[in-house]
């Protein structure tokens, strides 16, 4: 199956935890996900997905993902772990001053 995830926010949480007394911080994604198995018609969600602490601070865009596992509160659920940027421009290059 193949992904594409259009990030629209990304929402950083930080607090205690009630159960364990730790602190914690997490990063959740608002973003639309675009999901197509070859053949299929597409399937568009929109919601959250949680992000890893390296990617905090991704702009908006499309992005190709790369998932990873992790458990919480003894739930297996997957979290991006890793980002491809889809239709990347090439960052600008400065223009010679003229001499």
């Amino acid at each position: 199956m193949n992904f594409k995830l259009t990030i629209l926010a990304i929402n950083t949480r930080s607090g205690r935890s009630i159960k364990t007394g730790r602190d914690y911080t997490m990063h959740e994604a608002q973003c639309v996900i675009t999901a197509q198995r070859e053949g299929e018609e597409q399937k568009i969600s929109v919601g959250t997905v949680m992000v890893a602490d390296t990617l905090k601070d991704t702009p908006q865009g499309d992005y190709l993902p790369e998932f990873g596992p992790r458990v919480r509160d003894g739930r297996i659920e997957f979290e991006v772990v890793g980002l491809k940027p889809l239709n990347a421009r090439t960052p600008a290059q400065p223009v010679p001053k003229a001499a």
